[in-house]
């Protein structure tokens, strides 16, 4: 068996981890709701849609409390889960009177501690009483919600008997963003009409939104779906995993280093499943994606332009103007050089992990030299190694790549942020995707928090043997460590 690799982007339980410390385990709720697209006798629906309206299989028959019970012992007992999300799941978790709502909210809150709750809803059932509602509980816990978009093209939309239009789902993640709930997005790969190009088109519209994690399915035709009586009669190509694998890689291609992939996959029960029958397991398949990545170099937010969103400030003649954070010498030289082709670069020398100061001053003055030689502008940030201690207190003993380098991240990634934003740079981005000893995901990751950044894998092409191809040739001194007293 070949050993597992690290996902080239941001996993779920990554963000989760950030957040609140560790991985919060899902408690899903059925509210006995309904949906807007469903006739009082419950039937209709989206045409992909089951009879349960995507039910968990695990979900016990009960009262909310009795659920909440159940799904608690069972995370316990599978994953040894400490802290809980609830999810409120079937159907539509905002589709009912504001009484109902409150009602049931409140119940699953009270029937055990959780650190957060996630409600699955709509897009058009998200009005001004939903958001109230939602923003509410805020006062008692942190609030997600999960949000069906399936796809950004109103004729599939329309083909799927959705009942709404792309605008309504971006205005509800606008929405949830200005009512500070973070929106977790749902789309569907292999819907009837759609390829690569649409698959591709969905991803660069939902990168531009402010959404914090979104959930990729490739269509399962389920029986008692409409689509399950149209498949068929007339079957319909569906992606197959080698597609679905391309399809997926793309998509997180296209998503900001920030925003959490927490699904790659459908999951339903072989007994209720017409269409496709794969051969691979759902953590065959994930483990499949996470090697086609790695083999190929590709990370998430690879495929995203050099300024994502608003452009700022360009340089005198249209370029625009990037600030890189500088670790090194040696590896600002191949980074710098890759910019610079449709760039206008300054060096960002912020470096206050470096340890000791000797060490530091000898750094800089490598920077300072291969300013001079590409003919950039060098700004120097001032050393404060005592405030990067204490940012990174009680991680010392930390490995490698572990939660002392992500501090770390932040500290430095932070200051060049702040610098960039105050002096009208476009982007910024950092040579420290160069080096091997680091973990991109984790640095995009912590960078994406940050306005402006940009996620370049510059370890593509033979980067980091480029940068010492080109250190040599410039004459720059090479450290033997990355820099702080606790990498030695």
């Amino acid at each position: 068996m070949k050993p597992q690799q690290a996902p080239p982007f941001l996993t779920m339980k990554r963000l989760l981890t950030r957040l609140y410390g560790e991985p919060l385990y899902r408690v899903p709720v059925d509210p006995g709701f309904t949906c807007p697209n469903r006739g009082p006798d419950g039937l209709g629906g989206c045409a992909f849609c089951a009879e349960d309206g995507g039910r968990a299989p695990h979900i016990p028959p009960g009262t909310v409390e009795e659920q909440v019970a159940a799904g608690i012992a069972f995370a316990k007992s599978r994953y040894g889960a400490r802290r809980f999300m609830a999810y409120v799941q079937a159907f539509t978790g905002t589709y009912a009177p504001a009484a109902d709502r409150r009602e049931l909210y409140g119940r699953v809150l009270s029937a055990a501690k959780f650190d957060a709750i996630s409600v699955g809803t709509r897009p058009d059932c998200l009005g001004a009483g939903e958001l109230g509602d939602l923003a509410a509980l805020r006062d008692q816990t942190d609030v997600w919600v999960e949000l069906g978009v399936q796809t950004v093209h109103d004729e599939t939309l329309a083909r799927i008997r959705r009942g709404h239009q792309w605008a309504i789902s971006r205005q509800a993640i606008l929405d949830l963003d200005r009512t500070g709930i973070r929106a977790a997005v749902h789309v569907i790969i292999g819907l009837p009409g759609e390829s690569q190009a649409r698959w591709s088109e969905t991803a660069d519209a939902l990168a531009a939104l402010p959404i914090a994690a979104v959930k990729i399915h490739n269509l399962h035709i389920i029986r008692g779906s409409a689509l399950a009586g149209e498949y068929e009669r007339a079957p319909f190509p569906l992606p197959d995993e080698a597609v679905h694998a391309e399809a997926v890689a793309d998509f997180i291609r296209r998503m900001p280093p920030a925003v959490a992939i927490a699904r790659i996959n459908t999951d339903t029960p072989p007994d209720r499943l017409v269409a496709p029958r794969w051969r691979m397991s759902k953590a065959e398949f994930r483990e499949h994606v996470i090697r086609l990545m790695n083999e190929r170099g590709w990370t998430q937010g690879d495929l995203l332009p050099l300024q994502p969103g608003a452009a700022a400030a360009p340089a005198p003649g249209g370029r625009p103007r990037v600030l890189l954070h500088t670790c090194c010498g040696p590896c600002a030289a191949h980074c710098a050089a890759e910019l610079m082709r449709d760039s206008d670069v300054t060096l960002f020398f912020s470096n206050s992990n470096i340890h000791p100061r000797a060490e530091y001053e000898r750094r800089l003055e490598q920077a300072r030299k291969l300013a001079g030689i590409l003919r950039v502008p060098l700004v120097e940030d001032p050393y404060d190694h005592e405030s990067w201690l204490r940012a990174v207190a009680g991680l010392e003993s930390q490995p490698e790549k572990g939660a002392r380098c992500a501090a770390c991240f932040e500290f430095s990634l932070g200051r060049t942020a702040g610098y960039a934003s105050a002096n009208g740079f476009s982007a910024f981005t950092t040579t420290l995707s160069v080096s091997p000893h680091k973990h991109s995901p984790t640095l995009f990751s912590v960078g994406g928090a940050h306005a402006g950044f940009v996620a370049v894998d510059f370890k593509k092409r033979d980067g980091f043997r480029r940068s010492m191809e080109l250190a040599a040739r410039y004459g720059l001194y090479r450290q033997d460590y990355c820099g702080c007293e606790f990498s030695r």
